[in-house]
């Protein structure tokens, strides 16, 4: 018996030893990071949560409809809410619909659900909201904000529709500059371009897919190409003094502005990967209609035996210093034809200004073309989100628009051209290295932006959480 019990003694001080150390082993400290908390809000009434709903949901319909990516969305869309007393409120951001959901002290959820219908750049209207959704934060009366919504989604835009073609149009001008050509290519292009801003202006009217509108607007701008070709050798000019493929190129790229390849790296990268899938898709499909336009009227051109291949130019026609007033053209019109007010369209133009100066800088000591796109936005994402919030502009203006002089439209062109020409491979390999500076673009906005962010003025503690909760971290 008493060996039994000196064995039990042994075996009960050999378990308290192993408890020990595994103590010593054991976490004692709550987790860094709570996965699902249980998140309850302050006692509400009813009514006044419905209308804070209300606010917000459609204050986010107008800034996921003008492209803004989905983090500033939902960033702002908590502030406000939590400036009227909801400070648990769940926002989910998809490509076509908003969902935002309260728990109240009760237990009842409240959800509500908004449907995005309208996907169209309207500056103006966006930069409202930045400023009602500021002074919302600053104590304005939610009645007021109601109101203040209303007049601000009824308003009409700051300009007329026909002025916003001519900043088309001045577009176009800067960019036929922009690659090289005289200023025969860019009347050509600015008419065309006009053209085909009324022809989409027509064509919303109809209801007609975004898709098949890319392809009439490509395979316009190329047969007015390929007219020009036509009658050049019966006209008092040169081949050097009218390059068709200029023309098709500024047409590209005048349609590629457009695209929302900016938000949809940006949701990208910052962790937002349903709605980044959607909209680049919505990149990628339009991008394939102006593919498809293009190529429908080379292939004309190939079987009537006429010649739309890029000719190279033995002299640059511009210096290089005009390049920097140019991207300003191109930038600040691209911001007014998107009905950006005078401030963001002259905060446009200096961003174009910049990524043209540096890009010519980085092809100067031999960059390839997508390095030299990168480093250019890179710095541009960097203004638009300092200045932006210094001087209370959108970034998304600065961001997009910045981008614009150095979109590859003549590189699309080229591409399109060599592989109409029965070189597959050429071809293909010419359109992935455009495809390659387009995302170089995006990517340098996205950069940019977050190497400058500590530097941003006015960073609360929503937009720290929603940055955190991009890089999967829960505050």
């Amino acid at each position: 018996m008493a060996q039994d019990g000196a064995h039990g003694g042994a075996l009960q001080t050999f378990a308290e030893r192993a408890r020990g150390a595994i103590n010593v082993l054991r976490g004692n400290t709550p987790p860094a990071y709570v996965i699902a908390p249980r998140e309850r809000d302050v006692e509400a009434d009813d009514r006044i949560a419905q209308d804070v709903l209300d606010l917000i949901m459609r204050m986010g319909e107008v800034l996921v409809s003008s492209g803004s990516p989905v983090a500033g969305v939902t960033a702002t869309m908590l502030r406000v809410a939590a400036a009227y007393g909801l400070t648990s409120c769940q926002v989910d951001i998809t490509f076509t619909s908003i969902v935002v959901s309260v728990i109240r002290d009760d237990g009842e959820p409240m959800t509500a659900m908004r449907i995005v219908k309208v996907r169209a750049a309207d500056y103006s209207r966006l930069e409202d909201i930045y400023r009602l959704a500021d002074h919302a934060v600053r104590g304005l009366p939610l009645d007021t904000a109601l109101d203040r919504l209303d007049e601000i989604v009824h308003a009409p835009h700051p300009y007329r529709r026909w002025l916003a073609t001519a900043a088309l149009a001045g577009m176009a001008v800067g960019v036929a500059g922009l690659l090289g050509g005289g200023w025969i290519v860019a009347l050509i292009a600015a008419a065309a371009t006009a053209v085909i801003d009324r022809m989409f202006r027509m064509l919303n009217r109809r209801s007609l897919p975004s898709f098949f509108q890319h392809v009439a607007g490509a395979a316009f701008v190329t047969c007015v190409a390929l007219a020009v070709t036509v009658v050049t050798p019966y006209l008092p000019v040169t081949t050097s003094e009218v390059r068709p493929s200029l023309v098709v190129g500024s047409g590209i790229m005048v349609l590629l502005a457009g695209l929302g390849l900016v938000g949809a790296v940006q949701d990208a990268i910052s962790g937002h990967y349903l709605t980044a899938a959607a909209r680049n898709f919505e990149v990628l499909m339009q991008t394939v209609a102006i593919v498809i336009g293009v190529v429908l009227i080379l292939d004309v051109a190939r079987r009537i035996g006429v010649d739309m291949s890029v000719v190279e130019q033995g002299a640059q026609v511009l210096p290089s210093f005009a390049l920097v007033p140019l991207g300003a053209v191109v930038a600040g019109f691209w911001a007014m034809s998107s009905y950006a007010r005078w401030r963001p369209s002259l905060m446009a133009a200096v961003a174009g200004a910049v990524a043209s100066a540096v890009f010519t800088a980085a092809r100067h000591a031999d960059f390839g073309p997508a390095a030299s796109s990168g480093l250019a936005t890179m710095l541009v994402g960097a203004i638009a989100d300092v200045s932006g919030s210094r001087f209370k502009v959108p970034t998304l203006v600065i961001a997009t628009a910045g981008v614009v002089p150095l979109l590859p439209g003549l590189a699309i062109y080229n591409a399109m051209s060599v592989l109409v020409g029965d070189s597959v491979v050429q071809g293909l390999a010419l359109l992935l290295g455009a495809g390659t500076t387009g995302l170089a673009l995006a990517a340098g906005v996205a950069l940019g932006a977050f190497v400058a962010h500590p530097l941003r003025r006015g960073v609360d503690r929503w937009d720290r959480r929603v940055r955190r909760w991009s890089q999967g971290v829960r505050d």
